[in-house]
This record gives structure tokens, sequence and C-alpha cells, in this order.
């Protein structure tokens, strides 16, 4: 009985599907792509949950998001994890240090149980992982040491 929120939705939905039919034949896209394909996934999680999250995406500066590239979906998984598994408060920051593409994903929920990613599930996270490691990125998990939560940062060459 939700007709306004279930056009949303598919309207969200179908802009989602479309951006990841499009960049799934590129290895890189620009970051201004990603970006709004993070956005509207977030906003479309948004519309799905009943509990209510906020999120904040910070971009330095002297990063241009329209003239980097970066390999596509490479960011979602990190968002996607932070909003089944963490808080109400999700953050997002990227910058550039050295060479490297620098990202930031926090929330405020429970954080990493000790051991839980040498035994979790998550295939997403796991591919992620390999995806860096093979084009000379990195990939670092922890407990947020300022304020709880879960930290991501991974670390991408950029071109």
């Amino acid at each position: 009985n939700a007709s306004e929120k279930a056009a949303k939705y598919l309207s969200k939905f179908s802009k989602l599907m479309r951006a990841f039919l499009e960049n799934s034949r590129r290895d890189h896209i620009e970051l201004i792509h990603e970006l709004g394909i993070l956005r509207n996934y977030i906003d479309l999680q948004a519309l799905r949950f009943t509990s209510h999250f906020d999120y904040e995406i910070e971009v330095d500066e002297n990063l241009d998001p329209e003239t980097i590239q970066v390999p596509s979906m490479i960011t979602q998984p990190l968002v996607e994890n932070a909003i089944e598994h963490g808080g109400p408060q999700i953050d997002l920051r990227m910058g550039l240090k050295k060479s490297l593409l620098h990202v930031e994903v926090r929330d405020n929920g429970p954080g990493f149980e000790e051991g839980s990613l040498e035994k979790d599930s998550s295939v997403a996270l796991k591919l992620l992982q390999e995806r860096l490691k093979a084009m000379g990125g990195s990939a670092v998990f922890e407990n947020d040491p300022e304020g709880g939560g879960a930290l991501v940062i991974i670390r991408i060459p950029i071109t």
C-alpha cells in the first residue's frame, strides 16, 4: 500500500542496474561515476530498511573525481557491509596519499568480532581483497580506534 515508495524504489533500482550493466564491461570508471553509483545504492538501501541510517561521503578537495579512474564497483561491497552489519552512521572518506586513492569506510556499529574475517563467509569482501592485491592495492579491516565500529581502509593505485 505504499505505491509512491515502491515507485521511487523501482526507479532507483533500475538506475542502479543500468549502471551495473554499463560498467560491467569496463575495468575502470571515473570516480565521479563510482560516487554516483554509491549514492544511488545507499539511497536505495535507505528505502529498503525500516531502521534509519545516515551517511556522509567526503572527497578531498585535491582529488578530481572527474579525471581519476578507479576499478568499477570497488567501494560498493564496503558500503554494503557497513549497511548490513554496522550502525546507523556510515562515513566514507576519499583522499590521495602518494599515488594511491585512500578510501576509508567507517560505521558506528559493533565492529568486527575477533577472527570474524578469517571465518566470515563474505564472498564480496574476500573478492575485494583479491582484486586489490592483483592491482597492487591493499585492504585493512579493523575496529575503529577513534569511536568503535568497523573501519575499512583500502588503497587503490589510480590511473
